[in-house]
């Protein structure tokens, strides 16, 4: 695909433009110093990393990878502007850009009809709830950017090489986040700060980030080598004790479901070796009930835990909101069935995003009606903004059609490495399933959506070439 972003031959009127390109963005090099605005600096990273996007479109993915582990730390930090973070969708926009104006097409993949689906209905839901076009399109973008990268890996056609090297530094970056979560342990203490390199606060990823690793790194244990080898064992124990570390709650029930899922799924050809995978995790979830404070009145008083839970998770304000995650999802059954539009196209793209843009901020649109204080699972949030209608089409069935190709794709393939790669992506698959319903809106969140996106890509592509699928 190298020739879709190819330069021109070399001319006087392009060396011309070269000298001019460089004096434009040593000046907006100089003034961005001096007056420190947010958009000079956008200009003065955006001109360079453009031309490298037109020279090495592998570059591009890796720099989307990169800036979904590191931008929101830095932006949080106050070392990058917030336009900086507007790079991976603009890298996408870009690619995109590039393939319409050579015609070319996107190739066909098991979840393009439910997602045109899907964006027909949420522009129906925008006319019918009167919502701005410009909040339902800052809306759709958090949605689909990713979707859209996944398009774009399998419709380039890269080879075997380029995912294996992607996947080779996204484990290393995955395994970077337990040392960087360790060292923010000393700096601020066990809690919400205390996580790896995604962000300088907000918990979520450490429940979500460990549930996604954890089923790559059994599948390099039992397939990658014919020796299991026990660096993969050290990474699972690292990222039970990386979610300890952020002090969330939830991971030991959904851990210890995965577990069993990942028991199933390998059955009992490789049933033996996945013993000592068992056996830590239950070791790592027990030691968690120690390390996580809200955990340990569970050693002392079981009534106290089961009562913390039924609040935690069935909970009710003095107002009437819902404050729990099982409460939530009634709320928003109950509140959306009494009327038959809302229940099957929601209020509206948007309707539950806090936005940057304060003319198009609709959060309150759609949860205030409901009420809502806590419990924004992506089914919850989905059907708020597109009804069950769009939760179907954008979640559930995208989650189907990808389990059915990942289990054609793992039976029939004979390469170790792909079997491990698949039998990961299977267990990446019910982690977000559950975590959808029952946990975050994680979809939302930029490194979950990519590393999910990025390896149902890599799991297409290769059942293609090897003519699995």
């Amino acid at each position: 695909m190298k020739d879709i972003f190819s330069f021109a031959k070399e001319t006087s009127e392009g060396k011309v433009l070269k000298i001019a390109g460089i004096i434009f963005l040593s000046c907006c090099f100089s003034l961005a110093i001096i007056s420190y605005n947010p958009n000079l600096w956008l200009i003065v990273v955006a001109i360079p990393v453009t031309l490298i996007l037109f020279k090495n479109i592998e570059f591009g993915f890796i720099l989307i990878m990169f800036l979904v582990f590191f931008s929101d730390w830095f932006f949080q930090l106050g070392i990058i502007p917030a336009q900086l973070t507007w790079l991976t969708e603009l890298i996408i926009i870009f690619y995109i850009l590039a393939f319409i104006h050579k015609k070319k097409y996107l190739v066909r993949t098991p979840i393009n009809v439910p997602i045109l689906l899907f964006i027909l209905m949420a522009v129906v839901s925008m006319l019918i709830n009167e919502n701005s076009p410009i909040a339902t399109f800052l809306a759709l973008r958090l949605d689909l950017k990713f979707i859209l990268m996944f398009l774009l890996l399998v419709t380039m056609n890269f080879r075997e090489g380029f995912f294996k090297r992607m996947i080779s530094i996204l484990t290393v970056l995955l395994v970077l986040q337990i040392p960087v979560a360790l060292g923010k342990l000393a700096i601020y203490g066990q809690g919400e700060s205390a996580i790896g390199t995604y962000g300088a606060w907000g918990g979520a990823l450490s429940t979500i980030l460990p549930l996604l690793a954890i089923p790559l790194f059994a599948g390099f244990y039992l397939y990658k080598y014919e020796t299991p080898r026990f660096r993969y064992i050290l990474c699972i124990v690292g990222f039970i004790f990386f979610s300890a570390v952020g002090g969330k709650k939830g991971f030991i029930i959904f851990g210890l479901i995965l577990i069993l899922f990942l028991i199933w799924q390998a059955k009992a050809e490789y049933l033996r070796r996945f013993i000592p995978i068992g056996l830590v995790s239950l070791l790592g979830f027990f030691g968690c009930i120690y390390l996580v404070p809200l955990l340990k009145p569970v050693l002392e008083d079981l009534q106290v835990s089961w009562q913390y839970y039924v609040s935690y998770t069935t909970g009710y304000t003095i107002q009437g909101e819902a404050a729990g995650i099982i409460s939530a999802i009634e709320k928003t059954y109950t509140t959306l069935k009494t009327d038959p539009v809302r229940f099957l196209i929601g209020y509206g793209p948007g309707s539950t995003i806090k936005s940057y843009f304060k003319e198009y901020d609709t959060k309150e649109r759609g949860t205030r009606p409901v009420g809502i204080r806590y419990g924004f699972t992506h089914l919850v949030t989905t059907v708020i903004e597109y009804g069950y209608i769009g939760f179907l089409l954008y979640f559930l069935l995208p989650l189907f059609l990808l389990f059915k190709m990942n289990q054609k794709f793992y039976k029939n393939i004979k390469d170790k490495y792909w079997k491990a790669i698949s039998f990961g992506f299977g267990g990446m698959l019910f982690s977000c399933f559950i975590l959808g319903i029952f946990y975050w809106d994680l979809f939302r969140i930029d490194l979950a959506a990519f590393i999910f996106w990025f390896f149902a890509a890599a799991i297409y592509s290769m059942g293609k070439q090897h003519k699995i699928l």
